[in-house]
């Protein structure tokens, strides 16, 4: 088994965060220029937590507190931001403000509880806390990885080949199985691959890294 120190703190990631979120909020804003694309934020965000993630994990974090953080930390917001979006179309509905999105409430409302916003089928598709379909993607992340991290008990070349053969699976199987939104996943998975490579000091030549970026 290998011990890692944890990651120190790095200020290049609060300002990397800081680009998602502008990136993500101006999108939502009418007459941007075109290359202001929000689910570039997005999915940066994804590589960064499977980047972040792994490496809390691979520095023998224990797997309870790491559980009871992420609870802490993600659910509580998650209920309120759910209860308020739904008291908000309700009264929107009463009040004949905006669009009424009511309808939309039964496709949505059981998915959202659990955590899977972005398995809703519905055609049209229902706007109603769309935007939390990154948080289902990276729940699933958060429950399941730290197993898989005990079924290849911490050895960091089992996990790093687990994690690359789970990256060319989704990648190469990407249209097949674009009901469960592959690409997140992918980026999530280049984060990891990236973390475990720190890890090992493996440095990749600056063109391999450039297309890998560009795959991902």
């Amino acid at each position: 088994m290998i011990h890692y120190n944890k990651l120190s703190y790095s200020p290049q990631l609060d300002g990397l965060r800081a680009f998602c979120i502008i990136f993500t909020l101006l999108n939502h804003v009418g007459q941007v220029p075109f290359f202001i694309k929000g689910s570039i934020g997005v999915y940066i965000f994804f590589p960064l937590s499977g980047f972040l993630i792994t490496n809390i994990l691979m520095s023998g974090t224990d797997f309870k507190s790491y559980y009871i953080k992420r609870f802490f930390r993600i659910v509580p917001l998650y209920y309120i931001a759910l209860s308020v979006t739904l008291i908000l179309a309700y009264f929107g509905s009463v009040l004949n403000f905006g669009d009424d999105k009511t309808s939309q409430i039964n496709e949505m409302l059981i998915p959202s509880i659990l955590f899977s916003r972005e398995l809703v089928f519905a055609h049209p598709a229902p706007t109603l806390f769309g935007q939390a379909w990154t948080i289902g993607i990276e729940e699933k992340f958060y429950l399941i990885f730290p197993f898989f991290i005990l079924l290849t008990r911490r050895k960091i070349l089992n996990l790093l080949y687990s994690c690359i053969l789970l990256f060319s699976i989704f990648f190469l199987l990407g249209d097949l199985i674009k009901i469960l939104n592959p690409n997140g996943y992918i980026a999530i998975l280049f984060g990891v691959i990236q973390a475990i490579f720190l890890k090992k000091k493996i440095i990749l030549p600056p063109l391999f890294s450039f297309l890998l970026v560009i795959i991902s």
